[in-house]
């Protein structure tokens, strides 16, 4: 039991997006996943820049048709941009301190006792219904998106800006079906690649803070259990052996060091 293997969701949508966030302490990921990953970066960087003059050359009732739904795309594409990219940077900028935080996190989940073991299926169980609702909705929300261009294809013989999904400019207006047709692939890939790393941040950001609530539920379950024990001896008239006294004092320093750990 560790932080990669809890929540294996969390591990294969961290490889297939290219995030490739610290998932053990120090491992490095295989040649194959490197190379994918600077493939989806690639994708994304080329989206957006591709997009800058698509939407510059974007005709200006375009964007305030269907009161103003132009202006609320470009709004909703640099909110989701910013939401992204933004949380990828502080993870990647911040490995050495989620590399400390994994470890310490796999040191306390190797505790034997029944309350740890109790405890992971109890956090994690109640999260994985809304996870998979989550991650196929929105895969089958852009596939289906992505594919509603190429439609086009058996339509029109010419193509301009607007008529991609999303308005990018590979060449000038009007152009080639050929041209919309690899152009509609790249986009449909690209989205595909975006979805899965928002999906990617938003799996690991909730599995993060799972693992820290994980712990500091078992600190008070433990402290707890370590309580009643005392107080059902005190009850029955039993008096603590000096052997018994020290591993309670043990048991709450450990419990004290692990608290420290955690914050």
């Amino acid at each position: 039991m560790d932080f990669e293997n809890l929540n294996h969701l969390n591990a294969r949508f961290n490889l297939f997006s290219g995030n490739l966030f610290p998932m053990t302490n120090g491992k490095s990921f295989s040649f194959f996943w490197k190379i994918h990953s600077a493939f989806s970066w690639l994708t994304q960087i080329i989206l957006i820049i591709v997009m800058i003059p698509g939407y510059i050359y974007l005709p200006i009732e375009k964007l305030f048709e269907d009161e103003m739904s132009g202006f609320g795309e470009i709004f909703d594409a640099i909110m989701f941009l910013i939401q992204c990219y933004y949380i990828s940077l502080r993870i990647h900028t911040h490995k050495d301190m989620l590399y400390q935080l994994i470890q310490n996190v796999n040191e306390m989940l190797h505790i034997t006792d029944g309350i740890m073991k109790n405890i992971m299926p109890s956090i994690l169980n109640p999260v994985k219904t809304p996870l998979n609702f989550y991650w196929s909705t929105n895969l089958a929300a852009t596939s289906l998106w992505g594919s509603l261009a190429f439609l086009l294809l058996f339509e029109k013989d010419q193509f301009r800006y607007e008529d991609y999904g999303i308005p990018v400019a590979f060449t000038k207006q009007p152009f080639s079906r050929t041209t919309f047709f690899f152009g509609s692939v790249f986009i449909y890939i690209s989205s595909l690649y975006m979805v899965l790393k928002k999906i990617g941040v938003d799996f690991y950001v909730v599995h993060l803070v799972l693992m820290v609530t994980a712990q500091y539920r078992y600190i008070a379950l433990k402290y707890a259990a370590i309580c009643q024990e005392e107080s059902e001896s005190n009850e029955f008239g039993k008096k603590y052996s000096q052997e018994v006294r020290q591993r309670k004092e043990k048991e709450i320093k450990t419990l004290c060091r692990h608290h420290k750990n955690v914050i």
